[in-house]
């Protein structure tokens, strides 16, 4: 029988200035408010290995100039954000307005 261990949440609120690149290129410097939380999930039962299930979950926005938000709305791949402490977060925009629409990070 397998047992659910209470899960781990970890947040935090990321607030300054960074870049955002797409691969290891700069588009452009950008504002961001960011909230990422981590959960993590333990199973165990009798006999089996341990299953761990971990979720992540950003949400925030970007503030950059209209051109420049643009331009990262033309990549067709994940974007990076390179944090001011030096972290990086991947995520999507979902418009012009800087919104970020799915995220993985900081790490």
């Amino acid at each position: 029988m397998l047992q659910t261990i209470a899960p781990s949440i970890e947040s935090e609120i990321l607030v300054g200035r960074g870049e955002i690149l797409a691969g290891e290129t700069r588009i452009c410097e950008a504002r961001y408010a960011i909230y990422a939380e981590k959960t993590v999930m333990e199973q165990s039962g009798a006999g089996e290995t341990d299953r761990v299930m971990e979720s992540r979950r950003v949400l925030g926005r970007v503030t950059a100039t209209p051109e420049d938000l643009s331009a990262c709305l033309c990549v067709p791949a994940r974007l990076t954000l390179r944090l001011q402490d030096g972290r990086r977060l991947d995520f999507d925009l979902e418009d012009s307005s800087g919104r970020i629409f799915d995220g993985w990070g900081p790490y």
